[in-house]
């Protein structure tokens, strides 16, 4: 899987991120270099396994939203110092996700 940024705003957030938030990017680095190394049909049985959890699991990584047409990052998927949300899509060629907003909550 190959990953790309919507547009250079979300890519310059993410850039933010990284030099302010040097823990959560670190974290998503080390799960998007997994995810690269996934064929389509691999990252479809992750994303599956993932949105298959419960609502209220702590270690749902990824979450579905706008009714199964992106899907939400949460690196880490629980945390009070704060979680990383990276939302994206699947884009039609199947081998590229595309990242659409950046950011970190606060909780």
């Amino acid at each position: 899987m190959k990953f790309k940024f919507y547009n250079e705003e979300i890519r310059n957030e993410m850039l933010r991120v990284s030099q302010q938030r040097k823990d959560l990017f670190q974290e998503y680095l080390s799960l998007k270099q997994i995810i690269q190394e996934l064929d389509y049909f691999e990252f479809q049985a992750f994303l599956m396994k993932e949105l298959s959890k419960g609502r209220g699991n702590k270690t749902k990584i990824i979450k579905e939203i706008n009714n199964g047409e992106a899907y939400e990052f949460r690196i880490p998927p629980h945390d009070k110092a704060g979680v990383l949300r990276v939302e994206f899509e699947i884009e039609p060629d199947y081998h590229t996700i595309c990242i659409t907003s950046v950011r970190v909550k606060q909780f």
